[in-house]
């Protein structure tokens, strides 16, 4: 893999993060390849990534999500873990250095992640657009109470529900929110999402996956339907209200993350679920 120039993208919340910063410049400079650093912070402005060929995020996983978010298009993420969880950042701080050696010699492998397009539509007008690596959640704004919607898969009217809210979920974000929320976990690569309502007042509802290229939609026609907030990755907010239409489809960008060599899918599940077995499982 060429890269001319590289984008470090810093969780600035870390404590670890300035001396990493200064780690990764010195041996951008030694490799003779161009380097920005972009500093994020709780309420910076949002600076859109573009004109790089790798980008460094450093921080979490939700550090990952931001910039999948600012990513104008399709660059590899050499994702560093600073976090706690580390669902999607699988390279450790200690093994950054030999990581990226590894992936300059494209020895290491590429995860195209499947994102979310979420469009409002209010009396026919688009009032709100977004795109989500992780989920968009549906829910109340206020104290916990039941809304009443309504879910189309393409031309058919999947049904109406009265539950906390709902997720719409991608492969990537199979082990967040909606895991928690009972529903499955996918490969991340999988061409899929998950429709998963939130503690439904029925027995029968269980989380549904679709294909990725279905378009879905979610209509808000009870007028007991207040307070009702857009939630993506958990990171921005749109107030949703009465007649609203929410859209999903599958983005025209993917994200590419760059893999680590030391530990799969299966290893992360199982060290971060205690999938060990006996008492621990």
């Amino acid at each position: 893999m060429k890269v001319k120039k590289a984008v470090i993208a810093a969780n600035m919340n870390k404590s670890e993060v300035p001396h990493l910063i200064e780690q990764i410049s010195e041996y951008l400079s030694q490799k003779g390849i161009l380097y920005s650093v972009v500093e994020l912070r709780e309420k910076s402005k949002k600076e859109y990534i573009d004109d790089c060929d790798l980008v460094f995020s450093l921080g979490g996983d939700g550090t990952v999500l931001y910039v999948s978010r600012i990513l104008k298009r399709e660059i590899p993420v050499f994702a560093v873990n600073l976090g706690r969880v580390g669902f999607i950042t699988e390279i450790l701080q200690s093994e950054w250095k030999e990581a990226f050696e590894l992936f300059l010699q494209d020895r290491l492998d590429i995860s195209r992640r499947l994102m979310i397009s979420v469009i409002v539509k209010r009396g026919g007008e688009e009032v709100f657009a977004c795109e989500g690596l992780n989920d968009i959640v549906i829910s109340s704004a206020g104290i916990s109470k039941l809304i009443n919607f309504d879910v189309n898969v393409g031309d058919s009217k999947m049904g109406s529900f009265r539950a906390d809210g709902i997720i719409f979920a991608s492969p990537t974000g199979s082990t967040g929110y909606s895991a928690a929320a009972g529903g499955p976990i996918l490969v991340p690569e999988l061409e899929c999402f998950i429709i998963n309502t939130i503690c439904p007042y029925s027995l029968s509802n269980r989380p549904v996956v679709v294909d990725s290229n279905a378009c879905v939609s979610v209509d808000l026609p009870d007028s007991k339907n207040h307070g009702l907030i857009l939630t993506v990755d958990g990171q921005e907010t749109f107030s949703l209200e009465l007649g609203d239409r929410v859209f999903y489809k599958k983005s025209s960008k993917k994200l590419s993350l760059v893999m680590s060599n030391q530990r799969l899918f299966f290893d992360v599940m199982r060290d971060k679920l205690n999938w060990s077995g006996g008492s621990n499982a």
